[in-house]
């Protein structure tokens, strides 16, 4: 039973599986540049040596303020860390 429909159905699906692992992985670049960025933070700025989460409110403070500034935000790596909760 191999029908035209059948094979490009696998096909489609397949695209579709590889698109959705290639931007799953993507995402996971783009959090690791968030990562090596709050990493930076702490070694720069004595006042996060030891708060990471600090220097990632930090970051992402720098990003609502000046989008433009982090090239792969645009591709939606938000910080992890960008919205403050109480305490």
């Amino acid at each position: 039973m191999r029908g035209g429909g059948a094979d490009e159905l696998v096909v489609a699906m397949k695209s579709a599986s590889t698109a959705a692992s290639t931007e799953a992985k993507c995402i996971q670049v783009l959090r690791h540049i968030n990562a090596a960025l709050a990493a930076w933070a702490r070694r720069k700025f004595k006042r996060f040596r030891r708060r990471e989460r600090a220097s990632a409110h930090w970051l992402g403070g720098i990003a609502r303020r000046e989008p433009a500034l982090f090239a792969h935000r645009r591709f939606g790596a938000t910080p992890a860390a960008e919205i403050r909760g109480a305490g």
